[in-house]
């Protein structure tokens, strides 16, 4: 049996050489096969590529079909259909490539069974992978759901019969369902192979994500086509969807505002990048706060609020807010046909709404706290876009900014001292994101994924954007670069790195308080009678794992007593997420690290621990401490000045905020520089920095005195401690 694979292509350059190439390295007989390339008017180059395929393997059957103009995906497949010769024809997508055995293993099952059309499980490519199992067909359901993929072996009689693909054009989509919903009303056998033997990429802003855009619309017209495969409501239903036909293009347009900080270099990238990926759409970015807009500092994210208002004013239907920490890294057009046709579009994000909502929110929008715990996932707000023609979307608009003027967008972003809740539940407070989450669920206004995804690995530059960013299969429209919102560029990839420790460090946790063999076996666990138990499970297991190992750890590598500072008030520099500090008694504690905000939001209980546990945490670099001068009796830091940016900064602001004669205690990692601990630091630099300390004292640790923190090849860790002068002022300390 002869088999033709067409392949209809229409400005896929990028990957048709690797879609037909898999069609021509089949296991089935050279002379039983061909492939047919239909260019539907590409644009790209992708003609020249076929060309060039032909060119290199004349040996091969490659016949190459050319459209004056596009036609779309039916009439392309049609068209290879028609110029083939094959008596079974496979459809193959040119960003889409085949398993080596395809063609044998479903041409033998095609003359096994005697079925007409065969189909087989697929692996989801991209940038995530899946085996999908299809499984067999059920003809009831077929008409209500499609059940197998496009990329099957099917008898060229079956494609006669039915008269071909349906031509969809320009309203493209489900030619396939329809296809095989036709060869099953005219008895065709369908045959299932449970083997993945073709890859589907999936990519944002493809066919897949054409076909959610238009699905009301693309059912409805599946119906009205067959309507006696559906009942009369359904018909009905389907003649007005049809009727009103698909929401027509809007006025588009992107906003976003960033200012401060390094937020205009993000605006600037924002912009070159637009010229690329939405070069016909509208764009409005400000770097500086226009004369009407609320500034942050007095309405916590009222100038997106404004932003969105603005550009209403001036007649804009379909709006795209980014942060300037976003940049898209392919055409938005799919993107903003989805705002179009569902009136908007809002990222999930992982986390409970009710963990990030504090009770004036919960108040003003009129839920309880369980209905606020029970919207998970919550709206990530760094993306999303909303259509005003759509009545949703314009009440959406109106109720967030009568939420904004209640003043329920306030208040810090974790909930410290009990300041948003007592129910110790809520972690904190995420502004605009809690509130949008609110009026989302409330309207109905569903999530999804892949509008916008994390650029961990900050692949994306600041500055010199081009077209080409390096992430080709990104698994979103947009990336969230953060780089360009930190202070300086260092402080991106250091920042994540610590974040990222801390992620990890919390996720082992759980396993080890379970007794998991690869969780730390060499570390204790405490009797189950000890174990934290009064808050959610997560909490329970950091909090034990805090006070078993963290604050014994302090005490131990500091070699200090638990009451040394009794009646002290007592400054943790760079404290991490965990309060070591409470393994000291009766002493005022407080804890200063620049990444609170993300490590509440990694699921590190600070909240409780502040409320609760009576301990300050201040969210602050070392290098600019947010207190008076001579604020403590106690400075310590514990594996900590090894990531400071600015070391001699932070040995000045130290000094700064003792009070004279308080103590100073630093226990050092010395070791070479890394990206997370970029300060090179040996027994010259403590001296250098911290000559001001008096009666200055070295103890090197042993490594076994270390606990899981063991030092490589040429480090150490070392404690020095002292007092400082008996009067110092701010001069002295900065000099």
């Amino acid at each position: 049996m002869k088999i033709s694979v067409v392949i209809p292509c229409h400005n896929q350059a990028e990957y048709l050489r690797a879609s037909v190439e898999s069609a021509l390295c089949q296991s089935y007989p050279e002379n039983q096969s061909e492939v047919v390339i239909v260019d539907d008017a590409s644009t790209d180059g992708s003609l020249d590529v076929a060309r060039s395929i032909i060119a290199e393997n004349p040996q091969e059957a490659i016949r190459l079909v050319v459209h004056d103009k596009q036609q779309g995906l039916s009439a392309a497949r049609n068209t290879g259909i028609a110029n083939a010769t094959g008596e079974a024809i496979v459809p193959l997508d040119s960003d889409d490539k085949l398993h080596p055995h395809f063609l044998l293993i479903t041409s033998r099952a095609m003359e096994e069974s005697g079925a007409d059309i065969i189909h087989t499980d697929r692996v989801e490519t991209g940038a995530h992978w899946r085996v999908l199992a299809l499984g067999a067909v059920d003809i009831d359901m077929l008409p209500s759901a499609n059940q197998l993929g496009y990329c099957s072996l099917f008898r060229k009689s079956c494609w006669k019969a039915v008269g071909g693909y349906r031509d969809n054009y320009p309203v493209m989509g489900y030619e396939d369902w329809e296809f095989w919903i036709d060869c099953a009303q005219k008895g065709f056998k369908f045959q299932h192979v449970p083997q993945p033997l073709w890859f589907y990429r999936q990519q944002p802003g493809g066919m897949a994500a054409r076909c959610e855009a238009f699905h009301e619309y693309l059912m409805a017209r599946i119906v009205t086509r067959r309507p006696e495969l559906y009942a009369p409501e359904a018909q009905a239903r389907a003649q007005q969807v049809v009727a009103k036909g698909v929401m027509p293009k809007g006025k588009r347009c992107v906003i976003s505002m960033g200012v401060g900080k390094r937020y205009p270099l993000g605006i600037r990238r924002l912009r070159d990048a637009l010229k690329i990926h939405a070069p016909d759409v509208d764009h409005f970015l400000w770097d500086e706060y226009p004369a009407d807009c609320p500034v942050q500092a007095d309405h916590l994210y009222g100038f997106k609020v404004w932003c969105f208002n603005h550009v209403r004013k001036l007649g804009y239907d379909t709006i795209l807010w980014m942060d300037s920490a976003c940049v898209p890294v392919r055409p938005l057009a799919p993107l903003f046909d989805l705002i179009e046709q569902q009136g908007h579009a809002f990222q999930e994000h992982w986390a409970n709404n009710g963990h990030w909502t504090h009770d004036a929110a919960c108040k003003a929008t009129g839920i309880t706290r369980s209905e606020c715990l029970a919207m998970k996932p919550s709206v990530w707000a760094t993306a999303y876009g909303i259509d005003l023609r759509h009545p949703r979307s314009q009440r959406f608009l109106e109720r967030l900014g009568a939420l904004l003027d209640s003043g329920a967008f306030a208040g810090p972003r974790i909930n410290l001292n009990g300041c948003h809740s007592s129910d110790m539940r809520v972690r904190g407070h995420r502004g605009d994101q809690s509130l949008i989450t609110i009026l989302a669920y409330q309207l109905g206004m569903g999530l999804r994924p892949n509008l916008v995804a994390f650029d961990p690995g900050q692949r994306i530059p600041l500055v010199g954007y081009g077209e080409r960013p390096g992430i080709a299969d990104f698994p979103a429209y947009l990336a969230h670069s953060g780089s360009g919102q930190k202070e300086r560029e260092g402080d991106a990839v250091k920042n994540w790195g610590e974040f990222h420790f801390w992620s990890i460090e919390a996720q082992w946790v759980p396993y080890w308080l379970r007794g998991h063999p690869k969780a730390w076996p060499d570390l204790p666990r405490p009797p189950q009678e000890e174990w934290e138990t009064r808050y959610d499970a997560t909490s329970n297991a950091l909090m034990t794992y805090s006070k078993w190992y963290y604050e014994r750890r302090y005490l131990e590598d500091c070699n200090v007593a638990h009451d040394a500072f009794a009646g002290k008030k007592v400054l943790d520099v760079g404290c991490g997420p965990f309060p070591c500090l409470l393994g000291f008694t009766d002493c005022e504690r407080h804890g200063l690290d620049p990444l609170l905000d993300s490590y509440s939001s990694g699921q590190y209980p600070l909240h409780i621990w502040s409320t609760e546990y009576g301990y300050h945490y201040h969210e602050a670099t070392a290098e600019d401490m947010p207190f008076e001068d001579a604020s403590f009796d106690v400075v310590v830091c514990v594996n900590g000045l090894d990531h400071m940016r600015n070391l001699p900064q932070t040995a000045a602001e130290m000094r700064r905020v003792l009070r004279p004669g308080g103590q100073i205690l630093l226990h050092v990692h010395y070791h070479a520089p890394t990206a997370i601990e970029p300060i090179v630091i040996n027994d010259a630099v403590i001296v250098k920095y911290f000559g001001w300390v008096e009666r200055l004292a070295r103890e090197e640790k042993a490594v076994k005195d270390c606990g899981r923190s063991k030092p490589g090849p040429g480090e150490k860790f070392v404690v020095w401690r002292g007092y400082a002068p008996p009067a110092a002022t701010v001069e002295e300390a900065q000099a």
